[in-house]
């Protein structure tokens, strides 16, 4: 990065697993999600304190095994973000691991309130979703919020107030991987031996809250007006 000299960078946190990333709030609270992509033991979103990584909001949603609700558990967290309205927001995948299929109800909007540190709501997400897909991301527009579907094509809206769900974009060229994804310049393949596609992926609303951008994993990127999306 131009202009960062190593002096001004410092360890932050050393993280035992991987990690899909951090979210502040404002009075410096920080969660990670824990990928758990290999199916390893251990809580998905945790809070960290004091370099601790405690299990967030509690040891209970982090636990879930096929003869529990999916509803009342975190089946695989995939993504989360400190919404305008101030609660964290919680992507649950639905499916337990990389390739395997959705379980009923168990593909969700998570909103914990990080006064009461509680789980307020869950959205399901499955009447927006097809056999295959695999919800990635979230963003948000004042009552909407926007998600991503990387496993099968396509944008999936969420209206707030009302928890109903809407795809739009289905398998457009836009939302469409066209390219396998790669690492160090090797084209990545499943246990199958089949390339790797990641589809609509990464996503982000405009400043100005007129256009949604987003693409999948490898490009291009397209955007299209709020007022249409």
């Amino acid at each position: 990065m131009s202009g960062v000299s190593s002096r001004s960078l410092a360890v932050e946190l050393e993280v035992p697993s991987p990690s899909t990333g951090a979210s502040t709030t404002p009075d410096g609270r920080t969660f990670l999600v824990l990928a758990r992509i290999d199916q390893s033991p251990g809580p998905q979103v945790v809070e960290v304190i004091e370099d601790e990584f405690r299990p967030y909001p509690d040891e209970i949603w982090n636990t879930w095994s096929p003869s529990e609700d999916p509803s009342q558990h975190f089946v695989r967290i995939n993504a989360q973000r400190v919404g305008p309205d101030g609660a964290l927001w919680l992507v649950d995948v639905g499916a337990p691991g990389m390739g395997n299929p959705t379980v009923a109800a168990g593909p969700k909007l998570i909103r914990v309130d990080l006064v009461s540190d509680t789980v307020q709501r869950t959205i399901p997400l499955g009447e927006g979703l097809h056999g295959d897909s695999f919800v990635d991301d979230v963003r948000f527009n004042g009552n909407l919020a926007y998600v991503t579907d990387a496993g099968h094509p396509g944008l999936v809206v969420v209206d707030l107030p009302s928890g109903r769900v809407r795809r739009v974009l289905d398998h457009h060229w836009s939302t469409t991987a066209q390219r396998a994804i790669t690492a160090d310049g090797v084209e990545l393949r499943n246990e199958s031996g089949e390339a790797v596609f990641i589809h609509n992926d990464q996503l982000e609303v405009s400043p100005d809250a007129r256009w949604l951008y987003f693409q999948p994993c490898c490009g291009p990127m397209a955007r299209v007006e709020t007022r249409s999306a």
